[in-house]
C-alpha cells in the first residue's frame, strides 16, 4: 500500500488539468504615444528630420505577445493582463505595467515616458503581431 501511494500521486498530477493561459486583450491593440521632449506631434516633426522618431508605437497582441518600439528599439515579450493592468515582461523580468484606462505607464527600463499611451492616428507600421508568439 506504501508503494502504491506515490505512483497514484504521480497518476493525479499527470491526470489535472494544465493551467489556463493568463488573461490577455481579446484583439490586437495598437497604441502610440509622443517622445519625452514635445507636446505636440508638428512641434516633433517640425525639429526632428525622421517623423518615426517622434511617435512610440507599442501593440498588445491578443495571443499574449507585446511589440514596443521606441526611437530605434524594437522591444518584445509578453504580456498579461491584471484586472485593468497589462504586465509585460521580457526574459520572465517584468518590463512594464500599463494602465488601460488612463495610458499611464511604470517601468524600470525607461518605457513609461512623460506622455501616456493612446490609440494611433498614423499607423507607421513598425510594430506587428506576426512575428510574435
Amino acid at each position: 500500500m506504501r508503494n502504491l501511494l506515490p505512483a497514484l500521486a504521480v497518476l493525479v498530477a499527470a491526470c489535472a488539468p494544465p493551467d489556463p493561459a493568463p488573461p490577455t486583450l481579446a484583439t490586437d491593440t495598437y497604441l502610440t504615444r509622443l517622445p519625452d521632449g514635445f507636446a505636440t506631434l508638428d512641434a516633433c516633426t517640425a525639429a526632428v528630420p525622421d517623423p518615426q522618431q517622434c511617435v512610440a508605437e507599442m501593440v498588445l497582441c491578443a495571443s499574449g505577445y507585446y511589440e514596443i518600439q521606441v526611437g530605434d528599439v524594437v522591444d518584445h515579450g509578453t504580456y498579461y493582463l491584471d484586472q485593468a493592468v497589462a504586465i509585460g515582461e521580457r526574459d520572465g523580468i517584468e518590463d512594464f505595467r500599463l494602465e488601460l484606462a488612463t495610458g499611464v505607464m511604470t517601468s524600470g527600463s525607461g518605457l513609461a515616458g512623460q506622455h501616456p499611451w493612446t490609440a494611433p492616428t498614423t499607423d507607421f507600421g513598425v510594430v506587428t503581431c506576426t512575428r510574435g508568439l
